[in-house]
């Protein structure tokens, strides 16, 4: 899989962080997996989309990218763009931008956490690329968008997940107790 996520799960030292690590995870995956079934693309590019979609924070510039699949630079340029339709730092940036909305709504980490989370170094460089690609900050997304929503549908659902389990206190002849 991913050295970040081997790491990630060496770290774990928490049942309730492991559950959800073991969510974001087999997320991913499913994410991965449906973006490579349609798609007729080389090995090559299959290979650098499940690479760039599996560890986000990763070095995903160009030359790294072509080092650790054996080809030059250049050519891992034209054929990525040939094939996926946009250029390899626009797909990256892309991806970048869409874990860290998904951070933003599920997570209450600052944006600067969510920007080294989801790839970036600079916070300055992400929130100016952020604004360009969403029309608005992180911080207006956040709010915009609904944090506060999202937080209530998770209590929701706990609450119908509790409502659930009281109904399952049910004899077999129909009679609740």
């Amino acid at each position: 899989y991913s050295e970040r996520n081997m790491q990630l799960i060496r770290q774990m030292d928490d049942v309730e962080k492991c559950i959800k690590l073991q969510r974001r995870l087999i997320a991913g995956y499913c994410r991965l997996v449906k973006n490579l079934t349609h798609k007729n693309y080389s090995q090559i590019t299959q290979k650098v989309v499940a690479y760039i979609d599996t560890d986000i924070g990763a070095d995903l510039r160009l030359k790294t990218l072509a080092d650790l699949h054996g080809i030059t630079p250049n050519y891992l340029s034209m054929l990525f763009h040939t094939e996926v339709g946009i250029p390899l730092t626009e797909y990256v940036n892309n991806s970048r931008i869409r874990h860290a909305k998904r951070l933003l709504l599920t997570t209450g980490d600052s944006v600067k956490k969510v920007a080294q989370a989801s790839g970036f170094s600079d916070v300055y460089y992400f929130c100016r690329l952020f604004k360009r690609e969403c029309g608005m900050t992180p911080t207006q997304f956040r709010k915009d968008v609904g944090y506060k929503d999202y937080l209530k549908l998770l209590s929701l659902q706990s609450v119908l997940i509790k409502e659930n389990e009281l109904n399952k206190c049910e004899r077999k002849d129909g009679i609740k107790y």
